[in-house]
C-alpha cells in the first residue's frame, strides 16, 4: 500500500509540475508531441524505480485488448478458414484438368469426323469406279518432298504395284505408284515438277509440264476450243481426269496462248486415296 500511496503521489506533483507545460504546448503540435515523449518515458522511469508498480496497475486493464487481439487472429487465421481456401484451390486445379482433358477428347473425336467423312469420299470414288481397289492413308506430306512425291500407307503386302494409278476424292489423279514396299509405297504425281504428260481438254490435245504444287501449264494455239474450269484428262491414267484449266493468258501479238492447268482440290486437306490397278 505504501508503494501505491507513493507513486500516486509521484504522479500527482508530476502533473502539477507539467500541468503549465502542457497548456502552453497545446497550441503547437511538435512541442505537445515533445512533452508527451517526456511524459511517458518519466512513466517508465517511475514504474522502474518501483520494481514495476506501475506496470502491475495497468495490467488488467490490457488483458481484455490483448484477449480481443487473440480471438481476432484466431478468427481469420483458424484452421476452418485456411481448410475452406485450400479446398477450393484444389476444386478449381480438379476442374482445369478435367477441361484440359474435355478439350483433347473434343480434338480426337474431330480427327475421328473428319477421317470419317474422308473414307465416306472415298467410298464414293470406288462406287463410281465400279471396280476392285484398295483405299490407303497418306503417310507424307505433301510438303516435305520437293521431288512432287508423296507415300502411302499400303505396299506389296496389300496388293499394290507399280504402275497402280492413285485417285483423290472426286476420282482425280493424283499420281501412280512408283516404288513399293512391303506396307509403304511410293507415288509419283501428275504435277511434278518437270514431269510432261499428254493430255485432252475437249477436242484439244496438248502437253501440259509440270510446276509442283498441284500446278502445271503449257502453250497451245490461240485459237484452240478451251474454257476455264474445263476438265484436262490424260490416256496414260485411262482418260481419267487429272485437273481442271485455271486460267488462259494470251497476248495479240503472240500466236500462242499459256494455259495454267491446277488441281481442283487443296492437296494439304487430302488424307486418303484410292489406289486402283494401271495398265500392265
Amino acid at each position: 500500500m505504501r508503494i501505491g500511496k507513493r507513486s500516486s503521489k509521484l504522479m500527482m506533483n508530476l502533473y502539477q509540475r507539467n500541468k503549465f507545460k502542457i497548456r502552453a504546448t497545446t497550441s503547437n503540435p511538435r512541442q505537445g508531441l515533445l512533452v508527451a515523449t517526456f511524459l511517458i518515458l518519466v512513466v517508465i522511469g517511475a514504474d522502474v524505480f518501483m520494481d514495476g508498480a506501475i506496470r502491475s496497475r495497468i495490467r488488467p486493464m490490457l488483458v481484455p485488448v490483448a484477449s480481443f487481439g487473440r480471438s481476432a487472429v484466431a478468427a481469420v487465421a483458424g484452421q476452418d478458414f485456411w481448410s475452406s481456401r485450400q479446398a477450393l484451390l484444389n476444386e478449381n486445379e480438379s476442374l482445369r484438368e478435367r477441361i484440359e482433358k474435355m478439350e483433347a477428347q473434343n480434338a480426337g473425336f474431330e480427327a475421328l469426323r473428319d477421317d470419317y467423312e474422308a473414307l465416306q469420299k472415298m467410298m464414293a470414288v470406288t462406287d463410281e469406279e465400279g471396280e476392285k481397289g484398295l483405299i490407303a492413308p497418306i503417310a507424307s506430306s505433301f510438303r516435305a518432298s520437293p521431288y512432287g512425291t508423296f507415300i502411302i500407307g499400303a505396299g506389296f503386302t496389300k496388293g499394290v504395284r507399280e504402275g497402280d494409278i492413285v485417285l483423290s476424292e472426286g476420282g482425280f489423279v493424283l499420281g501412280a505408284v512408283s516404288e513399293v514396299n512391303a506396307k509403304s509405297s511410293l507415288v509419283r504425281m501428275v504435277f511434278a515438277p518437270g514431269q510432261k504428260t499428254e493430255v485432252v481438254s475437249g477436242s484439244t490435245g496438248f502437253t501440259i509440264s509440270g510446276r509442283g504444287g498441284g500446278n502445271a501449264s503449257a502453250e497451245v494455239p490461240r485459237e484452240a476450243a478451251l474454257a476455264e474450269g474445263a476438265p484436262v484428262r490424260a490416256s496414260i491414267y485411262e482418260g481419267r481426269p487429272i485437273g481442271i484449266i485455271g486460267n488462259i493468258e494470251s497476248a495479240s501479238s503472240s500466236a500462242y496462248a499459256e494455259i495454267h492447268v491446277v488441281f481442283p482440290i487443296n492437296l494439304n486437306t487430302v488424307r486418303y486415296v484410292y489406289i486402283v490397278p494401271g495398265n500392265e
